[in-house]
């Protein structure tokens, strides 16, 4: 499959919430294409329709006009299994709280998605500890997420993300509850799976400090795309130091 075809494309996107006079126009037509291979940062205040594009994004809604397109597939007129198909299938979500089990350990929260699947125990433990090693965390395989930091946590999460191998990576406020090295760490993280393994990833965030670490970024305001940045490699960013 080419670049591509694996590409995020949104076409004149809008979308209400309720309708009527008490309704909101929550997107009011917004275009954008996200390309494997970057990280894309969709910034904007609160309430400006961030999350709700990144649930277009994600297959999670549906526009009411316009056109989402995602690795080749529409999302018009697609049925709630269908959906749901191409989330299993393409997509993998982040989250700002991790999300993960504090009973088990890392990599035991990696296989989750492989232990729902009947996948056996063996076999999902290696495949997690692989993608354990993928983001910097080959030798916490075995600690539980009290024993880790806030960024290991993340970086536990977004391996979980990686477990059906999605074309897609798409992440919620990754590092709002992170201090600034750390969600460095944390944006260095995507940055690799995107470059080295040429998957979409998109962010949304609050945190400035988080532009100067992406390839690209858009700004929302009011429903509508108000500007875009990139590429931005900041030289200063840290982004040589290796996980640790």
């Amino acid at each position: 499959m080419t670049g591509f075809d694996r590409a995020i494309r949104v076409e004149n996107a809008q979308l209400w919430y309720g309708k009527g006079e008490t309704g909101t126009h929550a997107l009011r037509g917004v275009s954008l294409v996200a390309q494997p291979g970057e990280v894309l940062m969709v910034r904007g205040p609160s309430g400006s329709g961030k999350t709700t594009l990144l649930q277009l994004m994600g297959a999670l809604k549906v526009p009411d006009k316009g056109r989402v397109t995602i690795c080749g597939e529409t999302t018009e007129g697609a049925s709630s299994a269908e959906l749901r198909r191409l989330r299993l299938k393409r997509i993998g979500f982040v989250f700002q709280f991790f999300n993960l089990f504090p009973t088990l350990t890392a990599w035991e929260n990696v296989a989750i998605p492989l232990d729902i699947r009947g996948v056996d125990r063996r076999t999902a433990e290696r495949q997690a500890r692989d993608l354990l090693a993928e983001v910097g965390l080959a030798d916490r395989a075995h600690h539980k997420p009290g024993q880790l930091s806030g960024g290991q946590r993340q970086r536990v999460a977004v391996a979980r993300a990686l477990m059906n191998e999605p074309d897609v990576i798409l992440a919620d406020e990754p590092t709002a509850a992170l201090d600034g090295v750390t969600g460095a760490l944390v944006v260095e993280a995507f940055r690799r799976l995107a470059r080295e393994q040429d998957r979409v990833v998109v962010l949304v965030s609050h945190d400035q400090r988080v532009e100067n670490l992406v390839d690209r970024s858009i700004t929302i305001e009011d429903g509508l795309v108000v500007s875009e940045a990139g590429p931005v490699h900041a030289a200063s960013s840290g982004l040589s130091r290796s996980l640790r």
